[in-house]
């Protein structure tokens, strides 16, 4: 979190971070310009780690798991981990961006996952990813903003995958754009 934000856990804000009224103010002042917040939704070390059990992704011992890049991970289908992606991107509707981009809505692709453990959850990867849109959805829109994502080039061309949970089928709906990660720009 790059500002001074109300809902991130303070261990993820910066040191002397500009104030959200600054952020507001310069919004404001900016004119015909269109503002986008990229955001991180559940690749988040700071929340999972201090609220392993309420929110983040774990393994079968009940501790938080990690990736490979020792990263912790939110899970989709836990309430409290929906409240927390909803709540920071209602903050940058209020703060006046005009579109919330998306990224890491996604189920983790990489590390130890045979060590996650998924029996708790209530329903599929794709439906708490699915409900996590609509309810984000519902959050920003009366602020006037809108709901991208940032996904792969390789999962637009597939069409999502069962390890990440993403269905572009059943999530496009629910968003206004879609943009490409291009790993190797000069390709296009």
């Amino acid at each position: 979190v790059n500002y001074a934000s109300g809902e991130a856990t303070e261990k993820a804000l910066p040191a002397g971070g500009v104030a959200m009224e600054s952020v507001k103010a310069l919004l404001e002042g900016a004119g015909d310009v269109y503002a986008v917040a990229r955001m991180g939704c559940f690749h988040d070390n700071y929340y999972a780690f201090a609220n392993m059990k309420e929110a983040a992704i774990c393994q079968r011992n009940g501790y938080v798991w990690y990736s490979g890049t020792s990263d912790h991970w939110l899970e989709p289908d836990k309430a409290e981990a929906r409240r927390y992606v909803i709540a920071l991107a209602v903050e940058c509707a209020k703060m006046g961006f005009d579109e919330v981009l998306l990224d890491d809505v996604s189920y983790p692709v990489s590390g130890k996952l045979q060590k996650i453990d998924y029996s708790g959850n209530t329903q599929g990867k794709t439906e708490a990813l699915v409900q996590l849109l609509a309810e984000l959805r519902a959050a920003v829109e009366p602020y006037g903003a809108k709901l991208s994502l940032l996904l792969t080039e390789e999962l637009i061309m597939a069409g999502g995958d069962e390890t990440s949970g993403v269905d572009l089928a059943a999530m496009l709906p629910l968003v206004d754009g879609v943009y490409a990660d291009v790993s190797n720009a000069a390709a296009i």
